[in-house]
């Protein structure tokens, strides 16, 4: 008898799973009936997050997936930090029904994305858009996680508060102060893992990037690949790069990066079989151009005016044929001081022409 009243029970709530996924299958096979389901789930997402979501056009099926056309996402102030003319969708049901928004596909076409920290120590406007108030009222945050996750022509801006000593290429006037504003500009990228939201307080966004390239504006920078893990917290960067590709240079890079009251500190090592100094000028005004090699580096802030750039098993050559090898530790700052610090170089029929820049005479 008992296990009769399991299969019967079994046998309806089968039913009633099919009923309910076979109507919305059929609904979301008409715009309108698609448009209804959309409507619930956007209202469904608002009454989630701290700020607002608006679509547009939708296509697509319930099991399949779908196509929003026009996504916005804005912040409870109204400003914006997501829009894309197209998004692809695909996604497991049950983990909707159980609150878990984790996507098994997403794909983006021409996002533009803001990245925003108006005061120092607050939270960025993506961690702030899913943020619960008083975790212990009220639960940790929802999971926002998104597998296989294609971009293609898209923009990040990234919006700081600008320090005192911060040298600026871009700034735009704040609520609370100027901000400091660097793009990442033509992106396209392929991440096996993206996310945006924890219900562990105070987890990174994370990046898990099999492919990406781009144009940096500040500091200046062409990205050709790029291959690793990125953490992002309010004001700091986590880097874990098995691969960056230059237009020149190919090289492997992890520590971190802070904008603590503005200017960027690095704390930064890698190694770089084939580094050429021009893609990197950017980073370090002071490296001499034209110069080609090898070394395991440093890079590294011991505060806002200070930059110590060092290099072991240096091995670099100049056009002319010329070489320089050993260790080098250069110091740059404060101000306009520079000095070599524990520094063991041997040179061969080197160009001086390229360090004349570091000497009173040559």
């Amino acid at each position: 008898m008992a296990r009769r009243l399991l299969l019967g029970a079994a046998l309806v709530i089968a039913w009633l799973a099919a009923t309910v996924f076979g109507a919305a299958s059929a609904a979301l096979r008409t715009q309108a009936g698609r448009q209804v389901m959309v409507d619930w789930a956007v209202t469904a997402a608002n009454a989630r997050v701290n700020g607002s979501f608006t679509v547009g056009a939708v296509g697509g099926s319930f099991f399949r997936g779908l196509e929003v056309r026009d996504l916005a996402v804005r912040s409870r102030m109204g400003d914006s930090i997501l829009t894309a003319d197209l998004v692809g969708l695909q996604y497991r049901v049950r983990d909707l029904l159980s609150g878990r928004i984790v996507f098994g596909q997403l794909r983006l076409t021409r996002p533009r994305m803001v990245i925003a920290q108006l005061e120092p120590g607050e939270r960025i406007n993506v961690a702030e858009l899913f943020a619960t108030g008083d975790e212990e009222a009220t639960g940790p945050g929802p999971l926002v996680a998104f597998n296989d996750v294609q971009i293609d022509g898209g923009q990040i801006v990234v919006k700081t508060p600008v320090g005192a000593s911060d040298p600026i290429a871009e700034r735009e006037a704040g609520p609370y102060g100027d901000l400091h504003v660097r793009r990442f500009e033509q992106l396209d990228a392929q991440l096996a893992y993206l996310r945006v939201s924890s219900p562990v307080p105070g987890a990174p966004l994370r990046f898990e990037i099999d492919r990406l390239r781009g144009d940096v504006s500040d500091p200046n920078l062409t990205l050709r690949n790029l291959r690793g893990t990125i953490r992002l917290w309010g004001d700091s960067v986590a880097l874990d790069i098995d691969r960056v590709v230059l237009p020149e240079t190919r090289a492997e890079l992890d520590g971190t990066i802070r904008w603590d009251e503005g200017p960027l500190l690095f704390d930064l090592r890698g190694r770089t079989e084939a580094g050429f100094t021009d893609d990197v000028r950017g980073v370090v005004p002071a490296l001499p151009a034209g110069l080609r090699g090898a070394a395991n580096f440093i890079v590294r802030s011991p505060d806002s005016t200070v930059l110590v750039v060092s290099g072991e098993r240096l091995d670099v050559r100049g056009a002319g044929g010329g070489e320089l090898r050993g260790r080098l530790n250069m110091v740059l700052g404060p101000g306009e001081r520079l000095a070599f610090d524990r520094t063991d170089l041997a040179v061969v029929q080197f160009d001086l022409e390229y360090v004349r820049g570091f000497l009173d005479t040559l």
